[in-house]
């Protein structure tokens, strides 16, 4: 077990997509700690964009959390569900080895800055090291936090070459986004954000892609940024080709492609227009590429010749 893991954390920081974001806790029962994905993004920093508070709860408690009034607005038909209350937000965890009463319970202010997670203290061990933002709970948090207003996460590889261009390949799952992470990692000086989760901002007046750390198969997770230059919509082929897109074809590759907020109307209007100033400022086309290092070599004389 490693030394951060030995700590006992009181608070924790971390800091994805220049959102500094604090959690601590003042239960002697819970060590906090980050999952392996997320130490990469911890940070020493006081300030904070997001600040949240962890403790644990009986049984009983936690089943009067749960059964508090309510309204529904999503139910993932896996592990969370989301409802929404007079004073915010409440996500709802269950796992069939515990049964109907819920593992977790938080609580989220409106804009999703201020938090409560409350642990069933009957499932987690006294003393036990736990990431109280376990996933998928920490990219719930970021997926309403940029719907309101900070950005975009999209499906998308990021990468940025050694000149400091830097390109996003989007796509589906399936669509090669962690082979051609793989690829450009063979080249030197390349750097990969992430293999398939890019969180888009706007900062000033240029749009920038962050690393984040939910990773793919390929596992590259990187804190850092980088300005986007070049947005490729990914497709498998038989040769290696582009074909420039834009408008409205562009913008509902992109939508189609990203995490979005769907009960929420406001964060769809912010998704949208967002996503239109994206590749109104970016260039954009779809990629048809064969899954060898032919297609690197294919992107970069296609630049060096525009």
């Amino acid at each position: 077990m490693d030394s951060y893991i030995k700590e006992v954390c009181q608070k924790v920081s971390f800091c994805i997509a220049d959102v500094p974001v604090i959690l601590f806790s003042d239960d002697p029962w819970i060590r906090s700690c980050a999952e392996r994905t997320r130490r990469n993004f911890l940070t020493q920093q006081n300030d904070s964009g997001v600040e949240i508070t962890a403790k644990t709860l009986n049984r009983k408690e936690i089943e009067a959390c749960s059964q508090a009034p309510k309204r529904k607005l999503f139910d993932s038909g896996a592990l969370w569900r989301l409802y929404e209350e007079d004073s915010g937000y409440r996500f709802e965890f269950n796992s069939p080895v515990f049964g109907q009463t819920p593992y977790k319970v938080t609580y989220f202010n409106p804009d999703f800055t201020r938090g409560d997670i409350l642990l069933n203290g009957d499932y987690f061990h006294s003393g036990r090291h736990i990431d109280p933002l376990e996933y998928p709970l920490d990219e719930l948090l970021f997926l309403n936090l940029l719907a309101g207003g900070k950005g975009v996460e999209v499906h998308a590889c990021g990468v940025v070459q050694s000149d400091g261009i830097g390109s996003l390949f989007v796509g589906h799952s399936g669509a090669g986004k962690s082979t051609m992470a793989n690829l450009w990692n063979q080249k030197k000086g390349v750097k990969i954000l992430s293999d398939d989760r890019i969180i888009l901002r706007k900062i000033e007046n240029s749009i920038f892609m962050y690393g984040t750390p939910w990773h793919g198969q390929a596992q590259f997770s990187s804190p850092e940024k980088s300005r986007l230059d070049r947005i490729f919509f990914l497709k498998h082929g038989n040769s290696n080709a582009t074909a420039i897109k834009r408008g409205s074809d562009a913008v509902s590759r992109l939508f189609a492609r990203s995490f979005t907020p769907f009960y929420s109307n406001s964060g769809l209007d912010f998704t949208l227009a967002f996503q239109e100033q994206v590749v109104h400022q970016i260039p954009c086309a779809e990629l048809q590429f064969v899954p060898d290092g032919t297609v690197i070599d294919f992107l970069q004389n296609e630049r060096n010749s525009g």
